[in-house]
This record gives C-alpha cells, structure tokens and sequence, in this order.
C-alpha cells in the first residue's frame, strides 16, 4: 500500500473541521506523514472589514496564528505538525498548499459553518471533491476515533481499485470491518405496451450479470488481501436497483457504515 508523506487537513472552526483534524493526525500518525493545519481568511470579508474597522493586519494574522496553534495542540497533543494562516480565497488557497506541499491527502469537514443540515455535504467541501487533485477525505461532526465500519463502492475502473486500496490502509489501522460493494442498474426492456417504454418496462433476467460482477468482486477482494502482510477479511455484496445511487445510500444505512470510501469518477471518465 501507498505510505502518505503529507496530509493538509483545512480548519474553520467547525465541528466537522475539528473532528476532521482528528482524523488527519490519527492517520498522519499511522503514515508517520507530515500534518499541515490550514486556516484561510476570506479575502471578500477581510476587505469588507477594511471598510468599516481599522486593524493592524499583521497583528490579526500573529493573534490568528497564535489561536490556530492553540486549537491544534489542544486536539493533536506532542504529535507534530505546522500551522498557516493566510488571506485569500478557501479554495485557491488550499489547492495551491496541496501543489505546494505535494499532500497526497486533503482532510475537510463535510460542513462548514454555513450549512446548517448535517445531512448535506456544503458546497465548498463539495467543490474540492470534484476539483481537488489529491486524494479527500471529508468528515461529519458525528464522527469522532477510529472506523468501525468500511464500505468501497466498486465500479471495477482503476479509480475504484485505488479508493479500495486506501479503504485497506485504514481498515488496518483501525481494526475496521470492510465490504466491497457493487451496485448494478437493473436493466429493462419495453414490453412492447402503445404507451411507451417509458411507462411499463419488462426487467432482463439479471442473475447471468450478477453471478459474473460477483466472481470479480471477489477476485479483487483476494487480490487486495493478499497485498497486507496480516489477515484481513473482506466482506462482497452485490447489488441491483433502478438507481446506483439509491442502492449504495440504502446500504451505507442498513449497514450504519461510518466510512464510504469511493472514486471520484468511473468508467467513463467523466
């Protein structure tokens, strides 16, 4: 399995982001990786401040330093780590530390302050996901010590191989359960009906599909066993619906997965 050697984990203060920095010392620790604690101020706000305060700029960036320092020691103890405050754009900001440092992870809060849901993942999180080069793992405020529970979502593309290979770095590290699981859209057939196939549709006999994504889930399962030097038992499911995505949400819930590890894009590149 890959060793990471830089992890920047994003701090804004946020439940999720302090359980998030959590999380990146926990596995900079098992990597034995350099932790870079970010914290960004919003250049639009900073600016608007301007306008209506005097400040000492240089002052505040020293005063914010010095909290950030606070907040990371407070959480991640005699581990070591760096700390940086900039002004600037989040996502610029972050983007160009992962290039800077050459992090092969970036660690966020699935929320931030703004959004209030803790079901939805917020937008700036969201936006790193699809743009962010690096390896992501976001996570939610309830997640506080080590996995317990591991889902990958398997599509069988190389990026798939590769979110299941970081699925067993962790499971290790935390003594955690892992399944593979593959969703597959249960193919219809019109049934010949006036009212058109978008009306009433005939389903394929799936069982010949699930029968061969089984044999090469499993194939994938021994062969990424095989690659860690200790045990380790790896669970496959198969299944199908009308909707992938409805089919992996409803897994990760029936199972009270606390960690779904998946690839950004699949098969078809997009």
């Amino acid at each position: 399995m890959d060793t990471l050697k830089s992890i920047i984990v994003g701090i804004d203060y946020s439940d999720c982001s302090t359980n998030a920095l959590k999380e990146a010392s926990r596995i900079a620790a098992w990597h034995q990786a350099k932790l870079i604690c970010l914290h960004v101020f919003e250049e639009e706000i900073m600016n608007d401040f301007k306008d209506h305060y005097e400040f000492d700029l240089n002052q505040l960036l020293k005063d914010a330093g010095e909290h950030l320092e606070r907040h990371v020691a407070s959480i991640v103890g005699n581990q070591a780590y760096e700390t940086k405050v900039v002004i600037g754009y989040p996502f610029k900001e972050i983007l160009d530390e992962v290039a800077e440092r050459k992090a092969e992870l970036l660690v966020l809060g699935s929320r931030g302050h703004r959004q209030k849901d803790s079901r939805k993942t917020g937008v700036f999180a969201a936006k790193c996901i699809r743009k962010a080069p690096v390896d992501m793992l976001l996570v939610r405020e309830q997640q506080d010590g080590p996995f317990h529970t591991i889902v990958v979502c398997i599509d069988f593309s190389e990026t798939s191989k590769r979110a299941a290979q970081r699925a067993v770095a962790i499971a290790r590290q935390d003594g955690a359960s892992l399944e593979l699981l593959h969703a597959s859209a249960t193919p219809f057939l019109p049934d010949g009906s006036a009212l058109g196939p978008s009306v009433f549709m005939t389903p394929l006999d799936t069982a010949p599909m699930i029968e061969a994504s089984t044999k090469q889930l499993q194939g994938w399962a021994d062969e990424l066993a095989g690659d860690v030097p200790d045990k380790l038992d790896i669970k496959i499911t198969v299944k199908e619906g009308i909707s992938t995505g409805n089919v992996l949400v409803n897994h990760l819930h029936d199972t009270k997965a606390d960690l779904a590890v998946l690839g950004t894009r699949g098969r078809t590149g997009l």
